[in-house]
Formats: C-alpha cells, structure tokens, sequence
C-alpha cells in the first residue's frame, strides 16, 4: 500500500478477500499520514510467499503471542496474576466493529517528502510538526524495526542514555521493541512507566521514496476490563491515597449504566495524553499528587467517571 498513490489504496484494499478485517485512514492531523488496522486472524503463520491480507494478518498473531508472553511475564515478576485477566484469551480475538480500541496492529504509512503538499487545503503553508510526542493507550506496545529508523524516545527519560533513536538498537531480523502504554501504567501504579515517543520529522524526510512505514501491535485491554488499584498500592501514604482513588477502578470502554467508573480511554485522551505533548513523562503518583491539589482537574475526572456529585475526597481537593 505504501507504494499506491492515496487514491488507489482504498480500490487495493476492497480487492482482498478480507478486507472488511481491515481498517484504513487518512490522517491529516497532526501530521499527514495513513495507517492500516488489521486484527489477528488466527490464520497461523504465513508462508515465505505469502502478500497482502494473510501476510499482515499472521504478523498480527505473531506479535500477539508475543505480547502475551511478555505480559506474563510482568505479571509474574511483579505477582499480579490480575494483569492475565485484562486481555482476552490468545484465540478469542476482538473484531474492529465490535470494539473502540481492541488490540491490532496498525500499520502506519508516512509519506516521502516529495509526497507531502506544500499547503494546506485553505492555501496555508503548512508548517513542520515535529516528533508528535505521545503515549500509547494499551498494556504493551510490540514494535519491529520500521522501513527507516525514526522512531525516537523522549530524551526527558533518563534511562534512554545519548541515543534516544530506538530502532537503531535492533537486530531488525531479530528484534522488536517492546514498551508499556497508560493501561499497563494504571494497571501496577506506576511500576511500568508508559513511554513517551515519536517520530522524528528530519529522519522522515531521509526515507526513501515509499516514505517510512512502520507496523506496530498494541496490546489493549479486552472491552469490559477493569483496572483496581494494585495490592501494592492499598497502604501508600495518606498523601498520594486521595489522588489515586480518583484513577480507581478504570475501565475499558465502561457500559453506559457504569456509574463511578473512569473511561480509561478518555482519560489517556482528555487528560494523560495531554500531559506528554511537549515530551514531559509524568509519574504516575506525581499525577495523582497532583490531581489532589488542582480542583479543576478534579472537575475533570470527576465528568470522565460520569459521576453527578462530588464525593469527599473532591471536596477535600477542591477546599
């Protein structure tokens, strides 16, 4: 898809058997490019000669069984068991039409340079956007290597060390990163910091003339999945337990009659998600230190739980 003009992609697209298993965008915002979700499809792994729809379908289960294994792995390093019951099993898949954000990979399409407009649609030059500094929503994000070597961490992590360009540390024939969302940060309280990443815009303008294209598995909470504060976290001092009951219990796309509950893709949208635009990485007792002292924030937690009152803790934050 990569190498189609925009136009044509969507005519690719409806010519594979499967294509209503795939999801394809055009963004414009904030910066310009195309990205392809696909789910597993339980189709097994793909032979040396396979192309299209099967190909990127079985790279999906790949870096699924993948992702599992290293949430595991967490689970079993940090004794929460609960973090297994967050996902759906391996084979029991969440379809793109049934869920807002199940686990997929996303194949991300960036333009070469010579494919970006110099304008905009209203005639306005359109102007440089920068790394797009973000987290990702899920549990684990699984990343092999892309076409070229862009993705970079924020230096503002100070575990990353002088090369903050991470691909460049893969065996891309071996190796794939691996790095934790908001989900995985709520779900041990913070143990799991989620990274704080982009892409850098000098490094696209070095790709080659199919632009860079990447393929990203995002390891998210089933529908329906609550996150409760980790046993862990039960007996903090009385200075971060305020702030934190109002992160407790998160849930995934929560039904429309669950009172009292934070959406936790809002939150990583409204709230979490903004804090991380310019590379900042907040710690997550920091945040909720934070939400104990600042009462608008608490106004918007509040609206995000869907709650009609305030409840003591709001009070106390907002006094």
């Amino acid at each position: 898809l990569a190498t189609k003009e925009p136009a044509g992609r969507e005519a690719e697209l409806q010519a594979e058997p499967k294509a209503a298993k795939a999801r394809y965008e055009d963004v414009t915002w904030p910066r310009q490019y195309a990205r392809l979700d696909v789910v597993p499809d339980g189709v097994g792994a793909a032979a040396a000669n396979s192309s299209g729809f099967h190909a990127t379908s079985s790279l999906a289960a790949s870096l699924h069984k993948v992702a599992l294994r290293c949430l595991a792995a967490v689970a079993s390093t940090e004794n929460m068991p609960e973090l297994l019951q967050l996902v759906a099993s391996e084979d029991a898949h969440e379809p793109l039409a049934e869920a807002r954000e199940p686990s997929l990979l996303r194949a991300n399409l960036y333009p070469s340079k010579a494919d970006l407009p110099a304008e905009g649609p209203t005639g306005q030059k359109v102007k440089s956007t920068g790394p797009c500094w973000h987290a990702d929503l899920g549990l684990l994000t699984i990343a092999p290597a892309g076409s070229s070597n862009a993705l970079m961490a924020s230096p503002m992590h100070t575990a990353i060390g002088s090369n903050s360009f991470l691909e460049e540390r893969l065996d891309p024939q071996r190796d794939v990163l691996v790095f934790a969302g908001t989900t995985l940060l709520m779900a041990t309280g913070g143990a799991y910091t989620a990274l704080v990443h982009g892409v850098s815009t000098a490094r696209l303008a070095l790709a080659g003339a199919a632009g860079r294209v990447a393929c990203p598995y995002f390891l998210r909470a089933r529908r329906g999945a609550v996150v409760v504060r980790p046993k862990s976290l039960v007996q903090q001092p009385p200075e971060t337990e305020e702030g934190l009951a109002l992160l407790y219990p998160a849930a995934v796309q929560p039904p429309a009659n669950a009172g009292g509950n934070l959406d936790l893709q809002r939150f990583h949208r409204d709230v979490y998600g903004r804090l991380c635009t310019r590379g900042q990485v907040v710690p997550l007792l920091g945040f909720a230190r934070a939400v104990r002292t600042d009462a608008k924030l608490c106004a918007k937690l509040e609206e995000l739980r869907g709650e009609s009152g305030r409840n003591n803790s709001l009070q106390h934050a907002s006094s």
